[in-house]
């Protein structure tokens, strides 16, 4: 990707991120950035890290891939995919 582009981009997840964060819980926060990230494509995460300020690992297809329910259940699924990810 040419460095236009990849600025022009860049500013289009920024422009996005300033208008939503504010209505944003963190679980959706995690699934937008994620989404975004993936929708980039190869090197969506640090795109997304850089434009945000997110860390880059809190941005990652796992949010995407194991979303967690609401409700009595959350804290198991959580502990199960972190035991997963090590």
């Amino acid at each position: 990707m040419k460095a236009e582009a990849r600025r022009e981009l860049e500013e289009g997840v920024r422009r996005r991120f300033d208008l939503l964060k504010d209505s944003m819980d963190e679980r959706v926060m995690r699934h937008w950035v994620a989404t975004e990230a993936e929708a980039i494509g190869y090197g969506g995460i640090m795109l997304v890290h850089r434009a945000t300020g997110i860390a880059r690992s809190t941005i990652g297809a796992v949010e995407l891939h194991h979303p967690f329910p609401r409700g009595r259940l959350r804290s198991e699924l959580e502990a199960h995919v972190s035991a997963a990810a090590k």
